[in-house]
This record gives C-alpha cells, structure tokens and sequence, in this order.
C-alpha cells in the first residue's frame, strides 16, 4: 500500500468514524460471501467477485489501521508460518506414502 493509500484510508476512517468503517467492513465481507456463494450456483462474474475482494481488502486495510498494524503483521507471520509447516508436514507424508513422485518431483529421496 502507497503512502497515498494510506492516507485516503485514514482520512475515511476520521471522516466517517470507527465505528462506521467496522459496519462497513462487515457489510463489504458480507457481499463477498454473497458473491462467492452465487458463484457456485454460476451466477457471479470473476469481475463482481474481484470488485468484492477489493472492497474488503480496503476495508481490512482500514481495521489494520484501526486494531494495530503491528499486532496484525505479527498475528500474520505466526499464521503463515503455521500454514507452511501443515504445508510441509502434508508433503512429507506424501512423500512417505510415494516416495518415487517425490523423488521425480523434488529430485530429492525421502528422508526420514
């Protein structure tokens, strides 16, 4: 996010109000649902559906600011790094399972 993105977000959040930008955030999350929902039913278009995502990825840019972007940078690394050692831990068992696609795949042999 530019400097310039930033801005515009803080000034909406000092316009419009805390309390007003959570009602929206959970508006725009609740019309991605909605989107993701009716694409199942093929009746959502990839260009709604990202019109959706960047509503609340502003929308989240705003709760960033407003939480603690520091607190939420941590909480994100500690996730992401959880979700690289499930990642890991799902490609060693398949490894175990078939260690000849592993090899073929990685060019490495199964360890452990």
């Amino acid at each position: 996010m530019t400097n310039e993105q930033k801005n515009t977000l803080i000034h909406a959040i000092n316009h419009f109000g805390v309390e007003h930008q959570i009602d929206k955030a959970i508006e725009e999350m609740g019309e991605l649902i909605t989107a993701l929902a009716r694409r199942r039913l093929d009746r959502s278009r990839r260009e709604d559906i990202a019109e959706e995502i960047a509503d609340v990825i502003i929308t989240a840019n705003q709760l960033r600011i407003i939480y603690g972007g520091e607190l939420v940078d941590g909480l994100i690394d500690q996730k992401l790094s959880r979700l690289e050692d499930t990642i890991d831990g799902d490609w060693r068992r398949q490894a175990r399972m078939n260690p000849e696609v592993y090899r073929r795949m990685t060019g490495q042999n199964v360890k452990g």
